[in-house]
């Protein structure tokens, strides 16, 4: 077992600046640091978790539930749900391959 804690970045891109860097956090059962640090973007996370984590793994992601302003939505909250999902499809496609292989 291993579990991932992401911190979302804020912003992701916005009005021509660059993305705010992610915390990032792997820990093993025993609550151990495996591995921590920081990625920008979210292709950059996304690359961590895929590579951070294991078989049997939890997902924890803390990203802000209401915008800083309210004229736009912020990016961490638009960009959650792609997190996920991108690492879900990633991860199942990985394990399709695994499957042919073995």
């Amino acid at each position: 077992m291993r579990y991932l804690g992401v911190d979302l970045a804020w912003v992701e891109h916005a009005r021509g600046r660059s993305a705010n860097a992610s915390g990032v956090v792997a820990l093993d059962p025993s609550g151990d640091v495996v591995d921590a640090g920081w990625t920008v973007g979210l292709d950059q996370t996304i690359d961590w978790i895929e590579g951070s984590s294991t078989e049997d793994c939890t997902l924890f992601v803390d990203a802000p539930l209401e915008p800083a302003r309210d004229d736009h939505r912020a990016g961490a909250t638009r960009a959650t749900p792609r997190v996920i999902q991108r690492a879900g499809e990633r991860r199942r496609e990985r394990a399709a391959i695994a499957r042919r292989v073995l």
